[in-house]
């Protein structure tokens, strides 16, 4: 499963016993999806490591200081490390979880924000196509969309050269804040099968915030494995959803069905 989880925004309150009762319907949330080996998460700040280590029990994690991906599984891991961006805000971790006959390589991820959301709900609320002060709002979209365009697609290709050199069957999972038509997405699905894709139905919007329509959450592995199905999960936690699927290593399924 991979999860934006907005730094558990929707759990914090000033108010202790608000906090408290929201913090408790996270958990919940999440002890619901117990049954998930492996956790992606992307904007997880202080209280959201603390609901995530309250909802999965006896789990193991990688998280760094600072750092906003983090992975969470239920088996151990072993060699990890990160893909630096020069950033706090963004970042990408990785680590190798080792299976009972298997290691993979899965990525949490999470590129470079637009940080255009207030400015598109300005636009939204007060969208008039005569009055100049739209058209104005709505170049400041899209050069900072531009802007933000360039660093992606830089990060996406050093994630995209650090996974060619893995030496076990690749995942990657998160929020690339980019749309399947982008560089950024190209990039990164190339030999890539996009859980969606193989499995989705209808549109799959993950972002939950003002702007329609948008599928900027990934999950996708490479050719060793078969996808065999997706989910969104619609829930108010986040302005992202999560996402979820079930792989298999294909030399498994053959061996099962021997």
């Amino acid at each position: 499963m991979s999860y934006n989880i907005q730094n558990a925004r929707w759990a914090y309150s000033q108010n202790k016993e608000k906090r408290n009762i929201r913090s408790a319907e996270f958990i919940n949330f999440l002890k619901m999806h117990n049954d998930v080996d492996v956790l992606c998460t992307q904007e997880t700040g202080f209280l959201g490591r603390e609901i995530i280590e309250k909802g999965f029990k006896d789990i193991y994690k990688h998280k760094l200081e600072n750092k906003g991906a983090t992975l969470w599984s239920k088996y151990p891991m072993g060699t990890q490390g990160q893909i630096d961006f020069g950033t706090n805000t963004n970042s990408c971790v990785w680590a190798d979880i080792i299976f009972a006959a298997d290691t993979i390589r899965v990525y949490s991820i999470h590129l470079y924000s637009n940080n255009i959301s207030r400015d598109a709900a300005e636009v939204i609320d007060n969208v008039n196509l005569n009055e100049k002060e739209t058209w104005s709002g709505i170049g400041g979209i899209l050069n900072k969309y531009k802007k933000a365009n360039i660093k992606r697609s830089e990060q996406a290709k050093k994630v995209k050269y650090h996974m060619s050199k893995s030496p076990y069957p690749v995942i990657i999972a998160g929020d690339f804040n980019d749309p399947p038509s982008s560089f950024t997405y190209n990039t990164l699905s190339e030999s890539m099968s996009d859980a969606f894709c193989e499995k989705g139905l209808g549109v799959s919007s993950t972002y939950g915030g003002r702007i329609p329509f948008l599928r900027i959450d990934y999950i996708m592995s490479d050719q060793s494995f078969d996808i065999l199905n997706y989910n969104l999960i619609k829930n108010e936690y986040s302005d992202h959803y999560p996402i979820r699927t079930s792989v298999i290593l294909k030399d498994r399924q053959e061996t099962k069905g021997e």
